[in-house]
């Protein structure tokens, strides 16, 4: 009986070792992930498209997104469709995307989205989007080019 409660203390003695805990200081593995990202796919030679994708702020606190760029596009900037009073819609460029800790933003047509300007070397099938965030962090992000 006493070797049970041994072992017993001894496996939840590492248990508690591993499980360490969780404050509002600890790092996240990934505090933006990008999932869903796709590029509305263009006629030949067109030059400016769209993109989409749900931005997760997976961290404990906020991520400011400040920038976004791509060696496919001359400009990519962020924008939000609106309607004004009278039904006209309208694009306005967006210069930050704040994401609260926890926070899921979804760029879909109709509202916010990604405006890719000045295709360089034609229509790729897939586009690399870099992300600027936080504190100079930058992450790359492959948009497939998709009909839909």
């Amino acid at each position: 009986m006493n070797k049970w409660i041994n072992s017993l203390c001894v496996l939840f003695f590492f248990f508690l070792l591993g499980a360490g805990q969780v404050t509002a200081d600890t790092e996240p593995v990934e505090d933006l992930l990008v999932t869903n990202a796709w590029v509305r796919a263009m006629p030949p030679g067109s030059m400016m498209t769209a993109a989409y994708a749900n931005f997760t702020n997976g961290g404990y606190s906020d991520v400011l997104i400040t920038g976004f760029s791509s060696p496919q596009y001359r400009s990519v900037s962020l924008h939000q469709t609106t309607v004004d009073e009278s039904g006209v819609s309208k694009m306005v460029e967006v210069t930050q995307l704040q994401l609260t800790a926890g926070e899921v933003m979804v760029l879909a047509p109709g509202g916010k989205h990604l405006m890719l300007m000045g295709a360089v070397n034609g229509n790729p099938d897939n586009v690399d989007i870099f992300i600027t965030y936080g504190d100079k962090n930058i992450i790359k992000v492959g948009f497939p080019v998709e009909k839909r």
